[in-house]
């Protein structure tokens, strides 16, 4: 209804009525009507009623703009989370905005919005620091309140994070009189900041921390960020280090290479893996080197950032490595044991490594043999019972030493498995031990000879004794005879029988004094003689004896060799030795002859040497050598033939030899043979 009616029906009055007019040019006018009833003095109804129209169009608008602006801000507020207040100091109360008051989740009608509210909401362990704030700072010390700190909602009691700000306003005596602020929920933020801080916390930590060598150069090459690693490698510290590039800092250890290293990343704008050296007081120090470029928010190449890992002891290592086995594969190559590594199977085993010395034993090179079972480097026989020791070691784990023939070689082989990565291999090397064996076998001969020498010599001194004592003997029974002989009539019979009894005595007595002069127990006198000469007055005697089937050349230089001997005994030499000979060549027609020379001592033959024992003293000797074209001597008759009594012509002879040797080495010197069965024989 109209205003108008309306209070003329009711009588009462009708305010402030806002009506819509449309008008013809179909705008929209707003005005406000205001209804007033007339009544006369004694009645109560109105007979009239005053209207009265106001166009407020142009305020309805403002209206309608200052609501659409307050619910924009409203809803900005909302969007913002950002609440206002104003907060009365003189009664200590404030006043808030809807956004506030969800804000810090005041649901309650009833909640005082006074400080003790509000710090009922701030949280626990912030609370005394922000009460202290706002009392001594703000409102004491007249400063604009800008603080985040967190609350707890009131309703839900969820913890946030806000920033407040808030502007005071004094009176004349600087006493607050109210603060004007506003509240936003930082939250999201707050923790976007908290977990970028982390972030970057870690990323601080795990840079200075991590093992890697990390850095970041700008463009010029002037350092921006060294970890403490990178301090440790150069021994350098970083406050000396940023704003420095590597040709400055390392002038004559690599600056220059890394600077190019670094402005090829820059330049291909690619990722760069290098080996990189530095040289520092403590060594030469190798870094695998990962290097990038970094931009600007540009997105241009700035600088370059790169990890840099510490290489030094792998690199060392490999170089060990490749020593090791450089000097491995000298060893391999020059090792004069033979040494190698094997792969053992229940039927074969196969060589991984040998040294190459193995040419000489088998004729196939080190390089050759590798990979090759026993079976195809030895004969079956062989390669079978090597075979069996290889896999009983490997089976037992335990070493094993073997004894060997092979090809006319002796050896020794020590054989031991070996654990490579859990798998059992076998490794060992073998000794040729020929030579030492056979000089164990000639010590062993020598020790045998040595024994026998002093059995001789035990046997020498009693063989002289009984000589000596049956010479005594021999010379009372001539004594006998040659009494008996004077005192017996020279016409009886029996005198014949004294004088062959005298006869064979003597005879007895020669063959006592042999054995003497080849023990070396005779008194002679010694002088100086010329050898030849001494061979010359004797030669007459001996041609007569010789049979005419033999001829006898001489070979006597002059002058001759002067020697400090015995005449009778060198002619006692010689005639046994030429006797000998000319005996030896039996009925043949041949020559014997007869050199007499002088021989430097490392001349003298070390082999068929009597008596065995025998060393040079001088530096020269005289030397007297009979050589005839005789049957020879056998091998194993040669040591015999000095022995008395031995002869291979017939029983009865044989101390003709035996009395050379004693004589010779009664002289100092010795006897040596060369003879060979149908080849004849030298003295």
């Amino acid at each position: 209804d109209h205003p108008a009616m309306v209070s003329l029906r009711t009588g009462q009055a009708c305010h402030d009525v806002l009506m819509g007019l449309h008008l013809p040019d179909g705008s929209k006018r707003w005005i406000n009507i205001n209804a007033e009833p007339m009544v006369r003095m004694g009645e109560t109804r109105p007979y009239a009623v005053v209207t009265s129209f106001s166009d407020i169009t142009e305020r309805k608008q403002i209206m309608g703009r200052l609501r659409e602006t307050s619910e924009q801000l409203l809803e900005a507020q909302r969007i913002a989370r950002l609440g206002s207040y104003v907060f009365d100091a003189r009664t200590g109360r404030f006043t808030s905005t809807e956004v506030l008051d969800e804000l810090f989740g005041i649901v309650d009608p009833g909640f005082t919005k006074d400080v003790a509210g509000w710090l009922e909401i701030v949280h626990p362990q912030d609370r005394a620091e922000m009460q202290r704030y706002l009392n001594d700072e703000v409102l004491k010390g007249q400063s604009a309140f800008d603080r985040h700190y967190r609350i707890v909602r009131h309703n839900d009691h969820q913890e946030r994070y806000v920033h407040g700000l808030g502007k005071v306003t004094f009176d004349d005596h600087g006493q607050p009189l109210q603060m004007i602020g506003t509240i936003q929920d930082i939250t999201e933020r707050k923790q976007t900041e908290m977990a970028l801080s982390k972030s970057r916390r870690f990323l601080a930590d795990l840079i200075e921390n991590s093992g890697a060598i990390i850095f970041v150069k700008d463009r010029a090459g002037r350092y921006e960020l060294v970890n403490r690693k990178w301090e440790e490698l150069t021994g350098l510290s970083r406050q000396n280090v940023l704003g420095n590039t590597d040709e400055t800092l390392f002038p004559s250890s690599g600056g220059r290479e890394f600077r190019l290293n670094d402005l090829e990343v820059m330049e291909s704008e690619a990722v760069m893996e290098r080996m990189e050296v530095l040289e520092t007081p403590q060594g030469r120090n190798y870094g695998l080197s990962i290097k990038f470029p970094i931009r600007n928010d540009a997105g241009e190449v700035s600088g370059v950032c790169g990890m840099t890992t510490d290489m030094t002891k792998r690199v060392q290592a490999e170089e060990a490595l490749s020593e090791n086995r450089e000097l491995f594969s000298l060893f391999m190559r020059h090792s004069p044991i033979y040494a190698f590594i094997k792969e053992v199977t229940p039927t074969d085993s196969r060589i991984i490594q040998a040294s190459d010395n193995y040419q000489q034993m088998l004729g196939i090179s080190a390089l050759d043999m590798q990979g090759k079972t026993m079976s195809e480097l030895f004969p079956s026989e062989v390669a079978a019972r090597i075979i069996a020791d290889d896999c009983e070691i490997v089976a037992k784990g335990n070493a094993m030493k073997v004894d060997e023939d092979y090809n006319g070689r002796n050896y020794t082989t020590i054989k031991y498995p070996i654990v490579l990565r859990g798998k059992t291999l076998l490794a060992g090397y073998t000794i040729d031990i020929t030579e030492s064996k056979r000089a164990e076998e000639a010590k062993e001969k020598l020790e045998f000879q040595n024994r026998q020498l002093q059995k001789s010599e035990s046997l020498g001194r009693m063989a002289g004794a009984i000589a000596h004592h049956f010479n005594n003997q021999l010379q009372v029974v001539m004594m006998n005879l040659q009494l008996a002989m004077y005192e017996t009539p020279k016409n009886l019979g029996s005198v014949v029988n004294l004088t062959e009894a005298m006869q064979s005595a003597r005879k007895a007595a020669d063959v006592s004094t042999l054995m003497l002069t080849y023990l070396g127990q005779t008194t002679a006198k010694y002088e100086p003689l010329y050898l030849c000469d001494a061979c010359q007055r004797h030669l007459p005697m001996l041609g007569t004896a010789m049979p005419q089937s033999v001829v006898l050349e001489t070979d006597l230089p002059s002058p001759s060799p002067v020697i400090n001997a015995n005449a009778n005994q060198i002619q006692q030499i010689l005639t046994n030795l030429i006797t000998n000979a000319w005996e030896a060549m039996g009925e043949t027609r041949g020559v014997v002859r007869l050199t007499v020379k002088t021989l430097p001592s490392s001349e003298i033959p070390a082999i068929n040497r009597f008596p065995i024992d025998y060393q040079a003293q001088d530096q020269s000797y005289a030397c007297l050598e009979v050589a005839d074209a005789g049957c020879g001597i056998a091998g194993k008759d040669i040591e015999k033939v000095f022995d008395p009594f031995f002869s291979t012509k017939f029983v009865g002879r044989g101390l003709g030899l035996s009395v050379v040797v004693g004589i010779a080495q009664a002289h100092g010197g010795c006897v040596t043979v060369e003879s060979r069965p149908g080849k004849g024989s030298v003295f």
